[in-house]
């Protein structure tokens, strides 16, 4: 089996075994995930032709010492090396123009090679209290590089409005300003140059207004307000009528999608979204394994086609939550997640797993700390490692010949447990072998 699955120039997929891995020349994409979760990877050569790195691409490759980029590449992906924890130094071509959200999250040693936008961080980054090193070098690495290129500009002398350079900002502004509305609040010079130069349209003026009440800033609120009249009303109440469209047929989708749907199937059908962070599950990849084996799906970006977005920051201001916004999808905490695909029950003392659950992921009731009994459904495969982990309160779970696959620490120092399954079954061996009481049913 080759060390790459490549499709049409993209690679899908790295089934190497680690080490130094060089990417093959004809590739111009590394697609989303490609390398994630490759622990053992150690140094990546992209070939020049190489545009852009997807979302997740070398999440958690946290033996990776060293990724040589090619001058082709402008774009790189959320998450693309978050936790990359080895990582020491990347050079960014001067063709990179976008960087996705927490794309070096968690690279704590990593000097960012950025000469190009040197005299814009320098300004940015000496005004915020943040430390600028040397020469091409910043140790702290920027969620947007663009973006904080856009903020150094603008707190410079401008100078000439009619230069390449200038005109390149102002473009860059005029097709981001919905997604700048909180960095231009965090800078207000930032605000003043998107009001001077009319660049928020009016569909998203309201943003700009709930975010200046938000903040209780007068000033601000009144240099909004005074923008909106600018733009016209009647072009503002136009695009107000165009946005709540977009959300009328979103949920008009969403609630047909529902119906034909069959409760019993749990989450079969649904697409879920995530951004930022979560706290209990291993990892993305554990947590798209788990969807799609239960018939669901999670996209990397908020579409008509989204049910849920799931974000543990409320206070994210990162595009997926702005698109959802936009279209009216549901935004859930990831407890409510967690509840909804069948991952765990905080408060339960008893708890009967639906049917359509097949595997009990690792971790799963981890913190159900008053859970007494557990029934488990006819079907079910597998129950993961350190599921009731050190449950004291735990003394009874009825297991059903369908589980043919237990973790060794399943139920690890559940003092009081009593597994009850059919004599003769997997979860009987277990029990014995486990020195867990047993009863069969």
């Amino acid at each position: 089996m080759s060390d790459f699955v490549i499709e049409n120039g993209v690679l899908k997929e790295y089934n190497g075994p680690g080490g130094d891995a060089v990417v093959p020349d004809g590739v111009t994409s590394i697609g989303d995930r490609a390398f994630k979760g490759c622990t053992s990877i150690t140094t990546i050569t992209l070939p020049e032709g190489v545009t852009s790195i997807g979302d997740d691409a070398f999440w958690y490759c946290k033996s990776l010492t060293s990724i040589t980029l090619p001058d082709s590449v402008t774009s790189i992906g959320d998450d693309a090396f978050w936790y990359c924890k080895s990582l020491t130094s990347i050079t960014l071509p001067d063709g990179v123009t976008s960087i996705g959200d927490d794309a070096f999250w968690g690279c704590r040693g990593l000097t960012l090679n950025v000469s190009r936008w040197l005299p814009y961080y320098t300004t940015l980054y000496k005004s915020d209290g943040f430390p600028y090193v040397r020469p091409n070098v910043i140790t702290i690495v920027p969620p947007n590089l663009r973006r904080l290129a856009l903020l150094g500009f603008v707190s410079e002398e401008i100078g000439d409005p009619s230069s390449e350079r200038s005109k390149s900002y102002l473009n860059y502004a005029k097709r981001n300003a919905g997604k700048l509305c909180s960095a231009a609040f965090d800078n207000p010079k930032l605000l003043q140059y998107l009001c001077d130069n009319k660049l928020i349209n009016p569909g998203d003026v309201d943003v700009y207004i709930e975010e200046a009440q938000k903040r209780g800033n007068v000033e601000h609120e009144a240099l909004i307000l005074n923008y909106q009249k600018s733009l016209g009303m009647k072009n503002v109440f136009r695009a107000r009528v165009e946005k709540e469209k977009k959300k009328e047929e979103y949920e008009e989708a969403f609630i047909e999608r529902m119906m034909k749907r069959d409760p019993s199937q749990g989450i079969a059908g649904m697409t879920f979204v995530v951004t930022g962070e979560l706290g209990h599950w291993k990892s993305r990849k554990n947590l798209k394994e788990y969807l799609e084996k239960h018939g669901a799906k999670l996209g990397s970006s908020v579409t008509k086609k989204t049910d849920y977005l799931v974000t543990n920051n409320t206070d994210s201001s990162s595009e997926k939550k702005r698109k959802a916004a936009e279209l009216g999808v549901e935004i859930i905490t990831e407890e409510k997640f967690n509840n909804m695909v069948g991952k765990r029950y905080t408060d339960a003392e008893r708890i009967e797993i639906p049917g359509w659950i097949k595997e009990i992921p690792t971790d799963a009731f981890k913190y159900c700390k008053v859970l007494k009994e557990v029934v488990l459904p006819e079907g079910l495969t597998s129950i993961g490692d350190g599921t009731f982990f050190s449950r004291e309160s735990l003394t009874s779970i009825t297991i059903p010949e369908s589980v043919t696959s237990i973790g060794d620490w399943a139920f690890y120092d559940c003092k009081n447990l009593t597994i009850r399954a059919p004599a003769g079954s997997y979860a009987e061996e277990y029990a014995k072998n486990n020195g867990i009481p047993f009863a069969a049913t």
